[in-house]
């Protein structure tokens, strides 16, 4: 299978000539862009709870 195949590089290989495989980009990518989903989902609740806030407000000021 294309797996097995695979140029696999021990931990020490990767320390000395610091190689980072296309693997690795893809594990740093998910993981970094669930943080900023986090943060952003975070924000978006904080922003639009906000907003309610200030639409009601604003509805309800005669």
């Amino acid at each position: 299978s294309a797996k097995s195949s695979a140029i696999k590089f021990s931990d020490r290989e990767r320390r000395e000539k610091k190689i980072v495989t296309n693997w690795d980009i893809a594990l740093m990518s998910v993981e970094l862009l669930e943080k900023k989903i986090r943060v952003e989902s975070h924000r978006i609740a904080r922003a639009s709870a906000i907003s309610g806030e200030l639409t009601k407000v604003w509805i309800t000021d005669p």
